[in-house]
């Protein structure tokens, strides 16, 4: 049984000693890369792209934290996987993609820094002050999900062809199965 009490699928079925994947595996993070760009990303960048913006804000502060702890699951999605190079390029393009809305995230306090008021909203300026215009823009969020689209479409070709395989497998084992109970016994 590949589930746990929850329902939901054990990672540790479905990657293998050696590094190798399984297609279930890579479904799997394509799921979780979805969850985190709708649920982390984008609601960190829309705050941050607010004109003006409370850096103590709780909301903010606990989307900052999660990005970074889905960082130490891309980083180990990185090194723990050997056979799939999509999983590997989406790991480090998610993993790009959070950076860069950390590194907005500080350009921003770097200015409060030189504010005499430290608690007043900051207003953000239109060129987003030090950050990267591929970011204000998510051009590079764009990219990430058209990869994640891509790869989608990819896992679930080689699981179709996977399961027309061992359907023909099957047949083949029903034939021989049929052939030889067919056959006049000695």
């Amino acid at each position: 049984d590949d589930s746990n009490v929850n329902g939901a699928i054990d990672a540790s079925k479905l990657i293998r000693k050696d590094g190798r994947v399984t297609l279930e595996y890579s479904e799997k993070f394509l799921h979780e890369v979805h969850e985190l760009i709708s649920r982390y990303i984008k609601p960190t960048r829309e705050v941050l792209s607010r004109l003006k913006l409370n850096l103590a804000d709780t909301k903010l502060t606990k989307y900052l934290q999660i990005l970074q702890v889905i960082q130490q699951r891309l980083v180990k999605v990185v090194s723990e996987v050997k056979n799939d190079d999509g999983t590997v390029s989406l790991a480090i393009k998610a993993n790009d993609c959070i950076v860069s809305t950390i590194l907005w995230f500080n350009s921003l306090v770097k200015q409060t820094k030189h504010s005499k008021d430290k608690t007043a909203p900051v207003r953000t300026p239109k060129g987003g002050g030090g950050v990267d215009t591929q970011v204000m823009e998510n051009a590079d969020l764009v990219a990430l999900e058209q990869q994640l689209l891509l790869d989608e479409a990819n896992v679930f070709k080689k699981k179709q062809l996977r399961d027309l395989r061992e359907q023909k497998e099957r047949q083949q084992q029903q034939q021989q199965q049929q052939f030889f109970a067919a056959q006049p016994s000695q």
